[in-house]
């Protein structure tokens, strides 16, 4: 019995050295005196890292979950250690790695908490070589320094000839997954044939806002950066490769408001992060056409980039892989050609950010909210009411409006065509499909809406009417301020009630059977 429980500590005790280093140190071949040593911080791109300690071994212990193999010319791992917390104070590598005259080594980094070897590649000032005196000491630790693994980004696109070769389909709004890199340092970007490609610039701070690369005269001095967006187009499928070290680090983009162009306010930034990310703006994205824009907010694709508006100089927005999307109550109006969705609208039900409607081109077919003599796609609104929905065709034919709520329920929510007289329960049916012509005037159609369930919410106000939402018969009472019966009238359903109201609160009594509401409700 003693021997097994001998045989059992011994197989934990090895399991436990085993578990403890990732490289396994290869000791033949070498002198058994010949041994260099290192005592050094680890850095990334010139800064020292922070480490937390593995559990696992206890504070005593002080073992951190990062790993450093010592490699020699031949592949051969010399030496390994896991780092150490000194004095309270700092983590410090005590490398010991044997070899002989000659030798030169490199590294490996190996991380314990996530179980993988990192991309990262050491980028020293001196190539290390085996020698009797030390490298670095506690007072002065050698900086041992590592640059993330160079890769390969791709961007697959397609080109204008997917879409019958028509110029103004077939765009892409991109952004750089690494930083500072020339359009001819990225794979299939520039072609030889300028006609067999576009690459704009936009700044709505020069008098042109829209610049091609192929004008530009400092093409030598020309770089993508980080953060900004770029109008790019090909004629045939392509796919972008961009070498470099991918972005991971959070950054921020400043706006610029501007004034006195026909572009004010309006910021092309990019997502340079090969994943996609939340921002706290919404925004346009080009749509998968290629021919035009696409309101969203949220989520930012991949290195895509998308136009959001200023509403300050010096306003400023960040892109971070941690960023959360902001959940609001709103109404997505979404419009339809048979299956393609050719543009949108947002209504929101609390107070945040608007957004101006934007077009890739004019006369395009587009849907939008007018309000403060200003087209909307992305508009901040009260409870209930009523709201313009505008719309125009580019060309004549059929379409349809669909709707989906996101966190918000309604107690009445009705689509009203101006033109036709048509009044759709979108609870009922979430859609609406009509003919339309260029020459129909744009103020087609509104929505008249109460959030909230229907026993919350049964009326509000509009053209002169209070609207009542009511299942059965009801007996309906209208009150002003002063007291005053305007109105004492038995209802069956949903039913209008013009009792002549001016400017005020008036207090509304819904009585059906045993069930008593009651609403106040402004009118202005």
């Amino acid at each position: 019995m003693k021997r097994l429980l001998v045989f059992l500590l011994i197989c934990m005790s090895s399991i436990g050295l085993f578990a403890q280093f990732h490289y396994q140190v290869v000791t033949t071949g070498v002198s058994s005196g010949s041994q260099t040593t290192m005592t050094a911080k680890f850095m990334i791109n010139g800064v020292e890292e922070e480490h937390q300690t593995d559990p696992t071994y206890g504070e005593s212990n002080s073992l951190g979950y990062i790993e450093i193999g010592v490699f020699d010319q031949n592949g051969d791992c010399r030496g390994t250690k896991r780092g150490r917390w000194y004095k309270s104070t700092r983590w410090v590598y005590q490398l010991q790695f044997r070899g002989e005259e000659g030798f030169t080594y490199t590294f490996k980094v190996y991380d314990h908490n996530l179980q993988k070897e990192l991309d990262l590649v050491p980028d020293l000032t001196e190539t290390i070589e085996f020698r009797s005196t030390p490298y670095g000491a506690l007072t002065n630790l050698y900086e041992l320094n590592f640059v993330p693994t160079a890769q390969t980004i791709t961007l697959p696109l397609s080109g204008w000839d997917s879409y019958e070769g028509e110029l103004n389909g077939g765009y892409h709004l991109i952004a750089t997954p690494v930083d500072n890199v020339k359009p001819t340092e990225v794979v299939n970007m520039v072609d030889q044939t300028a006609e067999n490609y576009d690459l704009y610039t936009f700044n709505q701070n020069e008098e042109e806002e829209w610049r091609n690369y192929k004008a530009d005269a400092d093409q030598d001095n020309f770089k993508l950066a980080k953060g900004m967006g770029y109008l790019y187009a090909h004629n045939t499928e392509v796919t972008l490769e961009f070498t470099g070290t991918p972005l991971t680090e959070a950054y921020t983009v400043t706006l610029t408001k501007g004034a006195d162009m026909s572009w004010e306010g309006w910021n092309l930034v990019g997502n340079s992060f090969t994943e996609a990310v939340n921002i706290n703006k919404p925004f346009h994205r080009m749509n998968e056409a290629g021919d035009g824009y696409e309101t969203a907010e949220g989520e930012v694709r991949a290195m895509e980039a998308v136009f959001v508006e200023a509403e300050e100089d010096g306003e400023t927005l960040e892109f971070s892989l941690n960023a959360k999307k902001a959940v609001r109550p709103s109404l997505n109006v979404n419009l339809r050609n048979g299956n393609r969705v050719i543009d949108n609208a947002i209504v929101h039900f609390d107070q945040g950010s608007q957004l101006p409607k934007l077009q890739f081109r004019q006369g395009s077919t587009k849907v939008y909210i007018p309000m403060d003599d200003k087209d909307y796609a992305v508009v901040s609104t009260e409870s209930m009411g009523e709201l313009p929905v505008n719309f125009k065709a580019e060309k004549n034919g059929s379409y349809t409006l669909s709707f989906t709520a996101e966190e918000v329920s309604f107690g009445y929510l009705h689509l009203i065509d101006n033109m036709t007289g048509n009044d759709v329960d979108l609870l009922a049916n979430p859609s609406y499909s009509f003919e339309a012509s260029t020459t129909d005037y744009e103020s087609r159609f509104k929505l008249v809406f109460a959030t909230g369930n229907a026993d919350d919410t049964f009326a509000f106000f509009s053209n002169g009417n209070f609207v009542i939402n009511n299942e059965g018969n009801a007996t309906l009472q209208v009150v002003d301020v002063n007291g005053r019966i305007l109105s004492n009238e038995t209802i069956n359903g949903c039913a209008n009630v013009n009792v002549n109201a001016a400017a005020g609160v008036y207090m509304l009594r819904l009585v059906n059977g045993d069930n008593v509401k009651t609403q106040k409700v402004v009118v202005r």
